[in-house]
């Protein structure tokens, strides 16, 4: 045999036992050059063996007993090794149950509260409903470290004209509101409803509206998620539960808009409450701590003398009067500039403020006509912006909505008592609002309803409005190139427009109020010549729309009722709706369960505790305190006290992605 082969033999043997003597001889045969090598190795392996078998000889001789039998094996225990083995699991087990807690799983599959023993609600869906009420209030999230230090302070519970801590308030309010959509949404089984398309399109707009806040914040959306609705808050947990409440909106809708009225209803519903639907006109011209003061040398220009001897008069009053301001403004500005550097910063505010409240209240007094309310608005504004003023209706707010306006303007302006030319002040946190009174009149213009498909232009460089025009021409002709009816509007609308609020709807907007939409849009719809099926190209410009520039194609599907009609509508069938529902809601309440109630909006519970107990002792010590004797404390005649009033922002026009 060739000695390669033999090699590979030697060394690769098929599970075969050899003798090391022969192992021996034999690699000596081959490598007779390193016998010593070899002997070596054997030798040693051959002692190491025989070492091995005596000790084991010795160890098996140990575990038999003096009769030759076997010993019981005992057992030792080994603390210090059960005791690292106990720390691993332990550790697992937390790694395990911090992933869960991080995944929000007691959140989403915990009972926080049951509706009737049918339905249950986790502390998911009730994070994510007062989540989003706590946000449109605040515009904060209740599980950011402000919103939480928010949810602890004392405010007043409307129903139980009490102080109680925020948290507790929405909570009770959650349970009533909880309450009433689980009713509909068992009606709405009830009625043979199911989660449908309906339902799932709603949700993947919701899931769009996040998605894309989630890009411009830069952050994953299941992260944005759960800083707005708490832990475990994730399009999968939450898809079912706002499909459940899109559910029973849609029944809810579905059945309101059912409802027919009579006239002598819509009649009693607007005598009870007019200023619901009626709307405001008014001038309003606004003062604060930078408002100049009062340029007098714009009086030079009116109320001339009719005579010669009057002019004279006149003339020499006036240089008498300028005489005197001028030395008076030099007394003004030396005590001026010794105030400042002695007044605080406060106080140079209060200052201010009480100046711009005196100039406000000038301006009212002076403002007899509206041509004296422009003139003292020109006044009291810088030279260099007076052109700002020089169209009329610089200062005018038409069609001003009860709802639209703060409670302080609502108050004034819809007083029965007022009338064209009243004036007033109304002042709120370092700013007095001058308000001339215009007209009052009900809301008789009709809503209209029209779908439409926007283009963009997709940046602001040259060439980009072209470009948008020349693809909105081309839909344009595809729809002029088809059955030109508004289902095939409709389905161009789903697969081209770019405003998300209405794609999916084919670009719907129905019973749309004057004054909501951007004016090129609705000049087009109210055009008096206006046919239902018209369909044209409006073009809207970035300062129109409030952001945007593009081209919309519409289709005007035609007009409606009066506004005031369909908002009286509107709110009879949301009564109706809910005096039929209250018969149903006791057996729908919740019964709260404490174990879980601690997972919805959490906060420091301690904290809580010490304010409730604070609130308490509040209570107690009111209660306590001895009533005054009649007479003790008297005000002095005419020592009223004034109202506190809330100032209002002229009121804006709504956008939406259609609309601006």
């Amino acid at each position: 045999m060739h000695p390669k082969r033999l090699r590979k033999k030697i060394w690769q043997p098929k599970k075969t036992c050899y003798n090391s003597q022969v192992v021996y001889k034999i690699r000596t045969a081959l490598w007779p050059d390193k016998k010593g090598e070899y002997m070596s190795k054997d030798m040693n392996e051959n002692w190491k063996s025989d070492e091995q078998r005596a000790e084991r000889k010795e160890r098996l001789q140990a575990q038999k007993t003096a009769d030759g039998g076997k010993k019981k094996i005992r057992k030792t225990f080994n603390l210090r090794n059960f005791l690292i083995i106990v720390i691993i699991i332990a550790a697992i087990l937390g790694l395990c149950v911090m992933g869960l807690i991080n995944s929000g799983y007691k959140e989403k599959h915990q009972v926080a509260a049951l509706v009737n023993g049918k339905y249950e609600v986790t502390p998911l869906e009730m994070n994510y409903t007062l989540g989003s009420s706590f946000n449109q209030m605040f515009r904060t999230s209740a599980f950011h470290v402000d919103g939480k230090s928010m949810l602890v302070n004392p405010q007043l519970d409307p129903e139980a004209q009490s102080l109680r801590p925020l948290r507790d308030i929405l909570i009770d309010n959650f349970g009533k509101s909880a309450s009433q959509t689980y009713a509909v949404y068992d009606q709405a089984i009830q009625a043979g409803y199911e989660i449908g398309e309906k339902e799932h399109e709603a949700f993947n707009r919701f899931k769009q509206n996040i998605e894309m806040s989630a890009a411009q914040q830069q952050m994953n959306p299941n992260h944005l998620l759960s800083l707005l609705f708490g832990r475990g808050a994730n399009f999968k947990s939450l898809q079912p539960i706002l499909e459940r409440h899109f559910l029973a909106a849609r029944y809810q809708l579905d059945t309101q808009n059912a409802y027919e009225f009579t006239d002598a209803e819509y009649d009693a519903e607007y005598e009870a409450h007019p200023e619901l639907y009626d709307y405001v006109s008014f001038h309003a011209f606004g003062f604060n701590n930078a408002t100049p003061d009062r340029d007098n040398s714009l009086d030079e220009d009116t109320d001339k003398p009719e005579s010669d001897q009057a002019e004279e008069e006149t003339a020499e009053d006036e240089n008498a009067q300028k005489a005197e301001q001028a030395a008076d403004l030099e007394d003004e500005d030396a005590e001026t500039k010794e105030t400042e550097a002695e007044e605080s910063e406060a106080e140079r505010n209060a200052r201010l403020n009480a100046e711009a409240l005196t100039k406000a209240q000038a301006m009212a007094d002076a403002s007899t006509s509206f041509e004296k309310f422009r003139h003292e608005a020109m006044a009291y504004t810088l030279a260099e912006d007076r052109h700002l003023l020089e169209d009329e209706d610089a200062t005018l707010v038409k069609r001003a909505k009860y709802t639209d306006l703060s409670p302080s303007f609502s108050a004034w302006l819809f007083d029965a008592a007022r009338e064209e030319g009243d004036t007033t002040v109304i002042s709120d946190n370092g700013r007095h609002s001058v308000l001339y009174f215009v007209s009052r009149d009900r809301d008789e213009a009709r809503t209209y309803s029209s779908r439409h498909i926007l283009i963009r232009d997709k940046s602001l460089e040259e060439g980009a409005e072209a470009e948008a025009k020349a693809a909105a021409e081309k839909i344009l002709d595809e729809y002029n190139a088809g059955d030109k009816t508004e289902e095939a509007f409709a389905a161009l609308a789903t697969q081209y427009s770019q405003d998300p609020g209405s794609k999916d709807q084919g670009g719907l907007y129905e019973d749309t109020q004057p004054g909501r939409f951007v004016k090129a849009y609705e000049e087009w719809c109210l055009d008096p010549a206006r046919q239902e099926g018209d369909v044209g190209m409006v073009r809207v410009e970035g300062e129109e729309s409030g952001g945007y520039s593009g081209y919309h194609i519409v289709y005007f599907k035609g007009l409606g009722e009066s506004v005031w009609k369909t908002q009286a509508k509107q709110a009879m069938a949301r009564q109706k709706f809910a005096d039929a529902l209250k018969a149903q809601e006791d057996s729908y309440s919740f019964e709260p369960r404490e174990d879980s109630m601690s997972l919805v909006l959490p906060i420091d519970q301690a904290a809580l505790e010490s304010v409730r107990e604070s609130i308490q002792d509040l209570a107690k010590s009111v209660q306590e305190e001895p009533s005054e004797k009649p007479g003790d404390a008297e005000t002095a005649p005419g020592e009223a006290e004034a109202a506190s009033t809330t100032e209002a922002e002229a009121p804006q026009e709504e956008e939406s992605s259609a609309q601006k």
